[in-house]
């Protein structure tokens, strides 16, 4: 199964981004209908939900993952023990991550720039094309803090001269460094997400060499279908216990992670 996943991760074009049918117990179509939205949209499904009873209500067990989540050191500890992909990233695009995600509905609107405090264009967020340009080097622009700039709708990519400034990064990987490296970013996992049965909607949009094997196997616990926190604890090992909450903030925080009640999930 994780080699089937990590193929499919691969091999995946723009179009493809769901898992197939048989990977869960819903049909993921009728949670993503091809929306270019940045942050798509979660629509009700079809059947009856399951009841919420108080043997699905597992705070304690959360308390003690995010105890060891919180514990499993500073963000900069973290980022050092990611995968490939994200070599050279650093706190700027952790921070970057973070305003995109906190001002998604009004970002999901608008083409903007991030700015640092002395006034240097940082990023550049183009929610269409779901990318960021963010500049080279950027911590050398001392951005302790970013604001945001918006653009008119008409606004185009940088000249030629300028791009040469700015790597290309998608907006999912960002999503997903931030959930990775940012202790209190599990704070964005909404109660409930973890007291309701959890599906995975979609495979991550990030590159395949942006994923550990433990996220690979937690993709495939996911694909047998909506699962509960407690059952999904259950099946995990031991050694998942410091790892699990920001492996599940980066799968909600690149929108593949819902409840499977969609009233629960915020739109």
């Amino acid at each position: 199964m994780i080699e089937k996943i990590l193929l499919r991760i691969a091999r995946r074009g723009p179009a493809l981004t769901q898992l197939e049918p048989s990977d869960t117990s819903v049909t993921p179509s009728a949670y993503d209908q091809g929306s270019s939205r940045l942050f798509p949209t979660v629509l009700p499904q079809d059947g009856i939900l399951d009841s919420l009873t108080s043997a699905t209500i597992t705070p304690a067990i959360w308390d003690v993952a995010k105890e060891a989540h919180y514990r499993a050191g500073a963000p900069e500890e973290r980022a050092t023990a990611l995968p490939p992909a994200y070599a050279g990233y650093g706190m700027v695009h952790a921070l970057i991550g973070s305003v995109i995600w906190s001002e998604r509905k009004f970002i999901q609107k608008n083409i903007v720039h991030l700015v640092s405090r002395n006034g240097d264009v940082v990023a550049a967020v183009y929610p269409t094309e779901r990318t960021v340009a963010v500049r080279k080097n950027p911590d050398d622009f001392g951005a302790g803090s970013l604001s945001i700039k918006v653009l008119p709708p008409t606004a185009r990519a940088f000249e030629a001269d300028q791009a040469s400034s700015f790597d290309t990064i998608s907006v999912h990987m960002l999503l997903w460094y931030f959930g990775q490296v940012v202790p209190e970013a599990v704070e964005n996992i909404p109660d409930a997400l973890l007291r309701g049965k959890m599906l995975l909607r979609k495979l991550p949009l990030v590159a395949p060499n942006a994923l550990h094997t433990r996220h690979l196997r937690l993709i495939s616990l996911f694909s047998a279908g909506p699962i509960y926190l407690q059952a999904l604890f259950n099946l995990l090992n031991t050694e998942s216990m410091e790892s699990i909450c920001a492996d599940l903030t980066s799968l909600h925080l690149t929108g593949c992670l819902v409840s499977n009640d969609p009233k629960s999930n915020p739109v």
